[in-house]
């Protein structure tokens, strides 16, 4: 009994020395380890893109103000923030709106799109949603892109470097072009709520108590 009790000792004793040098490797080899700055880490290219997209009438907020005021076509890119420019363009159609993106990405194509997004509730809020994106044809360039960012994370360890890996792709600049003699004028976002002069006379005398202006639009 006391022999196995002595092997069992032995044993625990040789377990937590091979454990210590263990670490001790570990420690030695992750100090040698150099910080070597950003490195990207995903190879992109820039995608130059453009499409005229026809502007029909229900895409457009009626005038706020007076009838004078042209409609407004509320563009909401939520995805970038509404970081796009505007601009105008005599040879963009008077009922059109040129969208030009530059795009860096590792596929080789990208889509953009404009489309109607508006909500109908108490009032109307008037909204276009701008979609960009990257095109892949399939998961695989998924399964190809991880393999190869694993292997060269790898391969940077092996030389003892690690790098604050970093993925430049995704939208660089959007500019949205529009005649300066259009029907309509280009805004950020979404509209507030738009309520016709008839759809307030109809309500319900409360309800139009409680309206504030500063958070709906009444078309008078």
């Amino acid at each position: 009994m006391r022999k196995i009790i002595k092997i069992c000792f032995l044993l625990a004793i040789s377990g937590s020395l091979l454990v210590g040098i263990g670490s001790g490797v570990a420690f030695a080899e992750y100090s040698s380890i150099e910080y070597g700055g950003k490195k990207e880490i995903v190879e992109t290219k820039n995608i130059h893109k453009s499409v005229m997209v026809e502007v029909d009438s229900d895409m457009l907020c009626p005038p706020i103000e007076n009838s004078s005021q042209k409609p407004i076509l509320f563009i909401d890119d939520w995805d970038n923030n509404n970081n796009f420019d505007i601009e105008t363009d005599k040879n963009v159609p008077k009922d059109s709106v040129k969208i030009t993106v530059d795009y860096e990405t590792a596929s080789d194509s990208i889509s953009i799109f404009l489309s109607k997004d508006s909500v109908d509730c108490l009032g109307k809020v008037y909204r276009n949603s701008l979609d960009i994106f990257a095109n892949y044809n399939n998961s695989v360039a998924d399964v190809g892109s991880f393999v190869k960012t694993s292997r060269q994370v790898l391969n940077d360890l092996k030389h003892r470097k690690l790098y604050d890996y970093t993925d430049n792709s995704g939208v660089k600049k959007v500019v949205l072009y529009i005649n300066p003699d259009a029907n309509f004028t280009i805004e950020k976002g979404q509209s507030k709520p738009v309520i016709s002069k008839d759809e307030y006379d109809s309500l319900p005398e409360d309800t139009k108590l409680s309206l504030n202006e500063e958070d709906y639009i009444i078309q008078k």
